[in-house]
């Protein structure tokens, strides 16, 4: 039943209930979204959101927000009963689980030891392997839909918080990378927990509440002074705690990051700083209610305020109610104390504390007259260490941000002292790295060569710079750069991987085989090895076994999309087109920005005859990039469909970007549908020219040369074809029908 009242939100909710009755499911989705901006905490609101998205098919986003009422009541039963009525989830999202190995980390890969998920994020407990070093994740949550801004959001809002220098009251964002498709920011690990896992054993003594908050006034006076951070979403679960039990701050931005807050928050229907309203609603001051506010310090300060109450007494106000919510409680708070938690919780900014430096300076006062003795000193931040500038750099590499990944190197061995070798050769390294992905190869192979004299045993810098050899157009190198890391580590098994996907890349398949059979030795666990290795059958015609093989690889790696993609590859040969759609579309959830994914996708799509989805593919494959294999993909397909001028277009687009034989090729068969034999022969012979040993290039061939008339040229085409390829009927058809016009008789 919808109110009749007069209040904002219900009219909203009207509104909504109206354009839903009307058909106007955007509309409603508005409606029902500022409602439930107005009022985050009413359970109604969410499913009214929830109703309207499964109006207009968008199932998944009708599952967030029926979850987002779940939050609030978790026996809702319109929630339940929204919930119920939505399609299945689709199979196969799945978060990391336990025990899982990933790829990533600077040594190769991560072990997950433990999951934490809250809201839309998802914080994984994981060890690098190499080093040992215990890091936490922070990602989306896999199981739901992330767009591409998502993503991009995501990474702004982290590289903000990766810019902060240490302190010993935030949490340290180490640098952020790709891990199975999702950016990961990687952070230092917290082993104490989170006020929230405190407060369930009840409210602290004032004496330790007060020495929390004095460290949360040092952390957020910091990443203010610094980078004028405002953090939007402050609660005890973003207040992690030290071994030793200092408070650390997590998670800044983030919140905004991934549209909403975890825990029962606010549903967003907009982004940035003027339409995203991001917070947990008992602890977002009355402003960020308020679409298009300008938010400053004071309203973190409003948070913390709720913050210091929550530690005092373990519950939380209304939202909205803080300041009434405290003047009850009062009577059960030391005086000074309560009075200064009124201070930062007055409804109007201007009437709270400017900033944390105003707050700390008012709770050191405080801490004195309840506690008798001075307050501590504030903790001071650090600086970043040479250290800092190898995972800063890192950070921006996987970022595709080379110059500034190149700036922190350099900053960092203008840093580093002279007696920390193994420190200035990461440097080098990291510097090569970012150099070789700015295409300057010279540069990053000094930086490589300064890295190895400083650590000439070093398995990965051998690793980086034959990947680098490889990239610049020198495989010969490159192999005998993984040799000379042999040499000094014989059992390194990422070397004889890398040498292995080497000698595969330059047709060496022999040798291909046996430097992936040892590896697989030396890495028995790791699905790099496995999918290389069913690659490699893919390329031999082993299908059954690649197929196995990339089975193999999902079974440990169930996101790797490399794996889905060959996957799709292989059934595609073998004719299963339907399967090799749903593998392709597999592997664009996991890596939507693969542009070659959507030209295999679209071509299965156009052996099925669904030219329209095909154009579809193909159209977004060239807004990601435009390459030589898209275009001559939907000149094809134009060809499909009896469109042979829109194809040729399209084709010497194509050739263009990428004169291949195979494109030379299908440009020829295009200008033979529209009738033009010279040109297309022209065409034939320049892609045999690239390519000689196509055969049905030659069959190609002789058909525009029967049509001009020159039988004697066709006829030594087609011999060559069937020569190349015995079992080629179309060659062999044409042949015979040839051979019959010569002896007087008439073509079939």
């Amino acid at each position: 039943m919808v109110a009749t009242g007069g209040t904002r939100y219900d009219r909203l909710r009207r509104a909504g209930h109206e354009a839903l009755a009307a058909g106007d499911v955007e509309r409603a989705v508005e409606a029902f979204g500022q409602a439930a901006r107005v009022a985050p905490w009413r359970p109604e609101a969410h499913c009214d959101l929830g109703l309207a998205f499964h109006a207009g098919g968008r199932f998944e986003a009708a599952r967030f927000a029926y979850r987002g009422a779940l939050e609030i009541d978790r026996v809702n039963s319109t929630a339940l009963a929204g919930l119920a009525a939505l399609p299945p989830e689709p199979p196969g999202r799945a978060n990391f689980r336990a025990g899982q190995r990933l790829r990533g980390g600077r040594d190769g890969h991560w072990l997950v030891h433990g999951v934490k998920q809250g809201g839309f994020g998802v914080v994984y407990a994981v060890t690098e392997e190499g080093t040992g070093q215990l890091r936490a994740l922070k990602t989306f949550d896999a199981r739901l839909l992330w767009s591409d801004e998502d993503r991009r959001r995501f990474e702004r809002e982290a590289v903000t918080w990766l810019m902060l220098d240490p302190h010993p009251n935030i949490v340290t964002a180490r640098w952020l990378e790709y891990v199975e498709g999702f950016p990961c920011l990687v952070m230092d690990f917290a082993e104490g927990g989170d006020l929230g896992t405190l407060l369930e054993s009840g409210p602290l003594e004032p004496h330790r509440a007060m020495l929390l908050g004095l460290q949360f006034c040092d952390g957020m006076r910091h990443a203010h002074d610094q980078l004028r951070l405002v953090h939007r979403d402050i609660k005890p679960a973003n207040c992690l705690l030290s071994r030793d039990g200092v408070l650390m701050i997590t998670d800044f931005g983030l919140a905004r990051a991934f549209g909403r807050a975890d825990g029962p928050t606010v549903p967003t229907t907009g982004e940035g700083a003027d339409t995203t309203i991001v917070g947990t609603p008992s602890y977002m001051a009355p402003e960020q209610f308020r679409p298009g506010a300008v938010l400053d310090t004071r309203s973190d300060v409003y948070a913390f305020g709720v913050l210091l109450l929550c530690l005092l007494t373990a519950t939380t106000p209304p939202p909205k109610r803080a300041a009434e919510y405290v003047e009850e409680c009062s009577g059960a708070l030391p005086a000074p104390l309560a009075g200064l938690i009124a201070r930062c919780v007055r409804p109007d900014p201007g009437d709270r504390p400017a900033g944390f430096a105003e707050v700390r300076a008012r709770l050191q006062d405080v801490y004195r007259t309840v506690v008798g003795t001075p307050a501590p000193s504030p903790a001071r931040a650090s600086g970043p260490v040479p250290q800092d500038w190898v995972d800063k750099s890192l950070g921006f590499r996987h970022l595709g941000r080379f110059d500034d990944a190149v700036t922190c190197a350099v900053r960092g061995l203008r840093a580093v002292p002279g007696d920390r070798p193994e420190v200035e050769s990461q440097l080098w390294h990291v510097l090569g790295l970012a150099q070789t992905d700015q295409g300057t190869h010279a540069d990053a192979m000094v930086s490589f060569d300064r890295a190895l004299r400083l650590n000439p045993a070093e398995p990965r810098l051998w690793l980086s710079r034959g990947v680098a050899l490889h990239r610049a157009g020198w495989p010969e190198e490159a192999l005998r750069c993984y040799e000379n890391g042999l040499a000094h580590a014989p059992e390194d098994g990422h070397l004889w991987l890398a040498r292995g996907r080497l000698l595969r890349m330059s047709g060496r398949h022999g040798e291909a085989e046996r430097a992936l059979r040892r590896a697989a030795r030396l890495l028995p666990a790791d699905p790099e090895v496995v999918y290389e290795q069913a690659v490699l059958w893919h390329a031999l015609g082993a299908h059954r076994e690649a197929l196995d093989g990339a089975r193999a690889v999902l079974r440990i790696s169930p996101r790797h999309g490399g794996a889905w993609v060959l996957r799709g590859d292989v059934l595609f040969t073998l004719g299963d087109l339907v399967e090799a759609v749903a593998a392709y579309d597999r592997a664009l959830e996991i890596e939507p920005l693969r542009h070659l994914v959507l030209v295999s996708k679209a071509r299965a799509l156009g052996e099925l005859g669904r030219h329209d989805e095909a154009m579809a593919c193909f159209d977004r494959s060239l807004r990601i990039e435009e390459t030589g294999a898209a275009w001559n993909g939907k000149g094809l397909t134009y060809s499909g469909i009896g469109r042979p001028a829109e194809a040729l277009a399209c084709h010497d687009r194509a050739l263009e970007l990428a004169p291949t034989g195979e494109n030379w090729n299908d440009r020829g068969i295009v200008l033979c549908e529209l009738g033009r034999f010279a040109e297309a022969l022209a065409c034939f012979t320049r892609s045999l020219q690239l390519e000689p040993g196509r055969a049905f290039v030659w069959r190609n061939k002789g058909l525009a040369l029967t049509r001009l008339g020159r039988l004697g040229d066709a006829l030594v085409c087609y011999d060559t074809a069937l020569r190349l390829e015995p079992q080629d009927e179309g060659a062999r058809e044409a042949k015979e029908n040839l051979l019959r016009r010569l002896n007087g008789g008439q073509p079939q």
